[in-house]
C-alpha cells in the first residue's frame, strides 16, 4: 500500500518537483526504523487514515476487533508509528480511542482555547 512520508507535524514531504513522496508502508517501517530524518532532521512519521489510504486501513481491520465498548466510536480511522521519543504536535479531534501494539504513549493535555505550544519533541516536557 502506497504512503506518504511524512513529517512530524503530519503533512506529506515534497519532492524537488514539488510532488507528495511516497513510500510502500515496508518503505516506511524500514525508513522510521533507521531513524531516517527529513532534510532538515526532523523524525519522519508514518501516519495515514481512510480518507487518504482506505483500502490500507481495511486491510488492517481484518487483523484485530474493535472492543464491544468502544463500538460506538465511528469516525475517522487512523494509523500511526514512529521511532522511539518521537511525537507530534499538539491537535485536537472529537471522541476517539487508541490502540497500541508495542511502546508506552504519554499525553499532555490543554484547555481547548489555549495557545498552541511551539513543536517539541514530547519527552522533553518529561525532562524540562
Amino acid at each position: 500500500y502506497a504512503q506518504y512520508v511524512k513529517g512530524p507535524m503530519v503533512q506529506p514531504l515534497k519532492d524537488a518537483g514539488g510532488a507528495n513522496c511516497v513510500a510502500s508502508g515496508r518503505q516506511m517501517a524500514e525508513l522510521i526504523g533507521s531513524s531516517a530524518a527529513t532534510a532538515s532532521g526532523e523524525r519522519l512519521l508514518f501516519f495515514t487514515n481512510n480518507k487518504e489510504n482506505q483500502p490500507f486501513l481495511e486491510a488492517l481491520g481484518k487483523d484485530y476487533t474493535v472492543p464491544e465498548q468502544l463500538l460506538h466510536v465511528d469516525g475517522f480511522k487512523v494509523f500511526s508509528a514512529m521511532d522511539s521519543g518521537g511525537s507530534h504536535a499538539f491537535h485536537q479531534h472529537g471522541e476517539a480511542w487508541i490502540g497500541g501494539t508495542s511502546g508506552e504513549k504519554a499525553w499532555w493535555v490543554l484547555p481547548p482555547k489555549a495557545p498552541r505550544p511551539a513543536k517539541v519533541i514530547g519527552c522533553q516536557y518529561l525532562s524540562g
